[in-house]
């Protein structure tokens, strides 16, 4: 072969920069390997490489008479510097906050040292294991018995030991990681940081595919997971160092069974049903449904998954008694109370009282401590109150002593609140409102409805055991004017907190239902409007910011169908003063991702005023004036562009108001292309949370 086939042969593969013989080429972002059969011949020692006039390096240049056999060229792209429209697509598509290490996950629970070793202990072997016939470990129990600390002290230490592939923490009252769609993609992500050949390889995916994160888990699973793994193989490349392990947790608080189903499933038939895939994959789940139904002996998991069960086997008891000692005498060193000081504190007695109140659950010892050590007060007397309070609980249900344990501290701290002003209204309430995730997306909202009882922050004097609040991001929060402002966001430490407000049952006496919180919120907006009229001394500018913060937390209100006294004399005042013209569409809640479907809101509503509260009148005016404002604001096509599908199998679109929905979603069955008539009173479902 001669010297000037061989240069035209070597110029097609390219290389950033000559490689020193012998050296090792190291994937860095792309691979590309070819085999040159041909057998080739030279009388040079040492090749080299020189610039082309193209730009490209060439080997062996002016070269002859050499030999090379089985050739196998690597090619090195190195993307760091370059943008990737794909890369930057799956950051976007990535629920940042499902990681293990999310500072959005505050006060992230782990297992202190020396509890729960035998479980830890057992599910570290089958991890390191990869010999082990079994790559699908399913972990069940119920409420509050530790498993979300578990997966936590798991994904530490398997980072510790370079395992850990990827992690999801599925989170109920999180919008981001409260759905399985993004897990995909969010597992994607961090197998890029692992490896930059897969970075590069997933990112060309995502190029050829943006509408790759619409298409069923599966087919995302198989596309952006298994077969850029399965590519390295295919390049020779070792798979030995990969981290392998990869952590999902709270599969219960995903917000649909069918998402639950349908993750598993990708789970199951596309990563450990693959021989070929060095993953092992850990989920941790409460009991319900479909993951109980799958590994039952019937399940589809029940041969695959290698099954841990929280109960007593691991003797909870034993680790939550070690949890209340070590932590009772961190509390002692700290305060100043010479009472907790003693070595008599805790007797053995109290501990036994609070071992016994846990009943296995590890949500009940940790509320316990962070309520002993807040600083208002002796810990020893609050030690007291809560032993006081076990003897209330009853054992008709597995939470009876953690209810009992919310119910007197929430009951302490309304009392300490309405100590400081009897004119407050109630704690309860507050926090109720407070919560509202679709008030949270309200700009303004802590402003207009917090404002005079000191902000949200004052909520919480004697319940940062229960509660926290979580701000706003100043980089990724875009705000639609320098004046606006995003609520900040309040947050339970435990989501059967959050149940326990909700069910009357539980909560009794100190059950808030949504219309007292909704009749209050509506009080206040209507009275911040008058304030603000008042300041403009009568004038009503349609152009002021607070005018379009409190129209749309009123229209957010109303579209519940909820209502007291004080949100239909607002209806009344607001609709004397046309608040359509306030309703800017630069203040839509979310931008315009979180959707109003009217064609089933404004009947809905009308139907409440006219029947549940008899004023049709106002009712039929409503509906007149919000169906004009609905064809004349530009709304709907807001909305078009917001939510318009990237996978039309998964969507529907309303023949009555165009709106795209997702398929066998609540929405999806309120805005169902139906007739609906109001010339009877039918019987009238439950409010939307749309």
């Amino acid at each position: 072969m001669s010297s000037s086939t061989l240069k035209s042969l070597l110029k097609a593969f390219k290389s950033k920069k000559p490689k020193k013989s012998g050296s090792n080429l190291q994937p860095v972002d792309s691979v590309s390997t070819g085999v040159v059969d041909s057998t080739i011949q030279a009388s040079s020692s040492s090749p080299t490489a020189s610039n082309d006039p193209t730009g490209a390096l060439s080997f062996f240049n002016n070269a002859s008479n050499f030999q090379i056999q089985d050739f196998k060229y690597v090619e090195v792209k190195n993307q760091a510097s370059a943008k990737s429209p794909g890369w930057d697509l799956l950051v976007e598509k990535t629920a940042h906050t499902a990681l293990y290490d999310s500072a959005a996950r505050f006060d992230r629970p782990k297992c202190d040292d020396d509890t729960r070793v035998e479980v830890l202990s057992e599910i570290m072997g089958w991890v390191q294991d990869q010999e082990a016939p079994t790559r699908l470990l399913c972990m069940t129990g119920p409420a509050g018995a530790g498993k979300s600390a578990i997966q936590q002290t798991i994904a530490e230490q398997c980072s510790r030991l370079g395992i850990l592939a990827a992690s999801f923490f599925f989170g109920a009252n999180d919008e981001a990681r409260n759905d399985a769609l993004p897990v995909a993609a969010t597992i994607a992500y961090q197998l890029c940081l692992t490896s930059a050949t897969l970075r590069s390889s997933i990112s060309a995916v995502v190029d050829r595919d943006p509408l790759i994160f619409t298409k069923s888990i599966e087919k995302q699973v198989t596309t952006l997971i298994v077969n850029p793994v399965l590519h390295l193989q295919a390049a020779n490349l070792s798979l030995v160092d990969l981290p392998y392990v990869i952590l999902i947790d709270g599969l219960d608080e995903c917000k649909t069974e069918e998402r639950q189903a349908e993750l598993l499933e990708a789970i199951d038939s596309c990563i450990t049903s693959n021989k070929l895939l060095p993953f092992r994959v850990f989920v941790a789940s409460r009991p319900e449904l479909v993951i109980f139904n799958a590994l039952q002996p019937y399940g589809h998991l029940h041969q695959v998954a290698y099954h841990i069960q929280l109960d007593n086997k691991y003797n909870p008891d034993f680790d939550i008694e070690r949890y209340f000692r070590r932590r009772f005498r961190v509390i002692a060193r700290r305060c100043r109370d010479l009472q907790a000081q003693g070595h008599l504190w805790p007797s053995q007695t109290d501990l036994t009282s609070l071992v016994v109140a846990a009943s296995g659950q590890f949500i009940y010892a940790a509320t316990v401590v962070r309520y002993v050590e807040e600083p208002r007060g002796s810990p020893v007397n609050r030690l007291k109150a809560v032993l006081s309070w076990t003897l209330g609980a009853t054992t008709s249900h597995p939470l009876s002593s953690l209810d009992e344990l919310y119910r007197q501290i929430l009951l302490k701290a309304r009392q300490n609140y309405r100590d400081v002003d009897n004119s407050r209204e109630d704690l309860v309430m507050l926090i109720r409102m407070a919560h509202d995730t679709l008030l949270r997306e309200c700009y303004n909202r802590d402003k207009i409805l917090f404002s005079e009882l000191g902000g949200v922050d004052s909520l919480l004097y004697d319940l940062r055991s229960l509660l926290f609040i979580s701000r706003p991001s100043e980089e990724t929060d875009k705000l639609p004017t320098e004046g606006a402002q995003k609520p900040v966001a309040l947050q339970a430490h435990h989501w059967t907190f959050i149940e326990f407000l909700s069910d009357e049952r539980r909560a009794k006496d100190l059950f808030v239902c949504a219309g007292e919180y909704t009749d209050y919120a509506a009080g206040s907006c209507l009275a911040y409007v008058d304030r603000i009229i008042a300041c403009d001394e009568g004038t009503v500018r349609k152009d002021n910011p607070m005018l379009s913060s409190c129209a749309w937390i009123f229209h957010h209100l109303i579209s519940t169908s909820w209502m007291g006294l004080r949100t239909i004399g607002a209806i009344e005042r607001l609709l004397e003063l046309n608040w359509w013209d306030w309703l800017s569409l630069d203040y839509t809640p979310m931008g315009g991702k979180l959707v109003y479907h009217y064609c089933i809101i404004i009947p809905m509503v009308q139907h409440a005023l006219s029947y549940r509260y008899n004023r049709p009148e106002l009712g039929k005016q409503l509906a007149a004036s919000w169906e004009t404002w609905v064809r004349s604001s530009g709304i709907l096509d807001l909305y078009r562009r917001k939510t318009r599908p990237a996978s039309p199998p998964d969507f529907q679109e309303c023949e009555r108001c165009g709106l795209v929905v997702v398929k066998d979603r609540p929405d999806a069955v309120l805005c169902a292309p139906r007739q609906v008539t109001f010339d009877a009173p039918p019987s009238l479902p439950p409010p939307s949370s749309l």
